[in-house]
């Protein structure tokens, strides 16, 4: 369930969720506002226009309690409107009378409204949310109309409020804009690209000891005919010659060398010279052809200049944690991991490198919780972070936010019975 909506108190000196006020609109088209304990319900069809004229009645809400806020309370009050996910299903199959329900919708909505983990959303935003959570939710199509692009589990996201990160790849490539996605490992980065463009894409893993000839090609042997070579392209070429987009996982570790090879081709000049090749030395890229580079900071020999230069634009993937609420974490885990984050961003200004969970470290939490339990699943993650204050610091928060009492979690490992 999306929903996009605003929080907001009566009283200056309330803090608690319970006094809180809201009004928000869902994707199923419910419209929820009032008082947490006694909120008023309506519904229409959740039609694009439909979606249009409630969400608009949630911005109308937050311009008329900032208005009254600024002028009754020292400081005013802050109501941007606030895109969330639910794990609560279709709205639109809750009853209007199901009044427990609504309120702990409404309820959770506060709590994550006041530590502003959502997105900060306009109109728009949430209507193009609201049509692909629709679409997600329809049957199947029959075999010959899958969208061969689809990656089961994967969850878009919103980039700048308006588009996701799967249109923004694919319209990527449709005007030959090369991208680059950077953040920490297992942020879903290559999963995206993936997503955006199935089959079509082609992966190149980089590595230290790489060479221009992984990315362009080289003479190989021929199976089974002793001292016969055969030229094979490399991935490059491929890409450029098929029009298909090109992932560079890892880019860090690419060689200085080897990515001066990419300059003419993320240029305007979309070529790549090959003295060795047989067939054609000279390779313009086809209509389609676009290069994606993933990159982790500070891992390996880093980006150069010239790359950063040639690129449309950079585009940031954390770990998405209301993703990882989608997909069925436990919140325990989902807590732990916010409070993490929120510490690490807050300290990288300082230059203070903290270790946090990945996503992939998130997901095998969860099924190593259905799998075993929780316990077990805490103690594994423990064992990736770091050893000291920061592991300390893990098993007190985990302690905690499980109800784990003095069992603390500790690394996985095997002892004599």
């Amino acid at each position: 369930m999306i929903v996009f909506g605003i929080s907001y108190t009566t009283d200056r000196f309330a803090h608690e969720v319970n006094d809180a006020h809201v009004t928000f609109v869902t994707d199923g088209g419910v419209y929820v506002t009032g008082p947490v304990q006694n909120l008023t319900i309506s519904r229409d069809e959740p039609t694009t226009a439909a979606l249009t004229e409630l969400a608009g009645r949630v911005v109308a809400a937050a311009d008329t309690v900032e208005r009254q806020a600024g002028r009754d309370t020292p400081g005013g009050v802050p109501c941007r409107p606030l895109l969330v996910a639910h794990n609560s299903g279709d709205s639109a199959a809750i009853p209007d009378d199901a009044t427990d329900t609504w309120k702990t919708i409404a309820m959770r909505f506060v709590d994550q409204f006041l530590r502003m983990d959502g997105l900060a959303a306009d109109i728009p935003g949430f209507v193009e949310r609201a049509e692909w959570a629709r679409t997600a939710a329809e049957p199947a199509p029959a075999a010959d109309d899958v969208d061969p692009t689809f990656v089961p589990g994967y969850i878009p996201r919103v980039i700048d409020g308006v588009h996701s990160d799967i249109d923004t790849l694919r319209q990527a490539r449709k005007w030959g804009l090369h991208i680059i996605q950077s953040g920490p490992p297992g942020t879903g980065k290559t999963t995206a690209a993936r997503a955006a463009h199935g089959d079509d894409l082609v992966v190149t893993a980089c590595y230290d000891g790489m060479v221009t000839q992984d990315l362009v090609g080289q003479y190989l042997p021929e199976p089974g005919q002793a001292g016969v070579f055969r030229w094979v392209d490399g991935p490059l070429v491929q890409a450029m010659l098929q029009g298909r987009p090109l992932l560079l996982d890892d880019f860090g570790w690419m060689p200085p060398g080897v990515q001066a090879t990419l300059l003419p081709v993320l240029d305007h000049q979309r070529t790549v010279t090959v003295l060795d090749r047989p067939d054609g030395q000279t390779i313009t890229a086809a209509d389609g052809f676009a290069v994606i580079i993933n990159i982790n900071p500070g891992v390996g020999f880093g980006i150069s200049g010239p790359i950063y230069d040639r690129a449309a634009f950079e585009l940031h993937v954390p770990v998405d944690l209301t993703a990882a609420e989608q997909l069925d974490v436990p919140r325990g885990f989902v807590a732990v991991a916010r409070q993490l984050h929120n510490r690490a961003e807050a300290e990288a200004a300082d230059g203070i490198d903290r270790w946090v969970p990945s996503m992939r470290s998130l997901l095998n939490a969860r099924d190593l919780a259905l799998v075993f339990d929780e316990h077990f699943a805490a103690s594994a993650l423990v064992g990736e972070c770091p050893a000291g204050e920061q592991r300390t610091n893990l098993q007190q928060l985990l302690t905690a936010e499980l109800g784990l009492g003095r069992d603390h979690p500790e690394p996985l490992r095997a002892r004599s019975l």
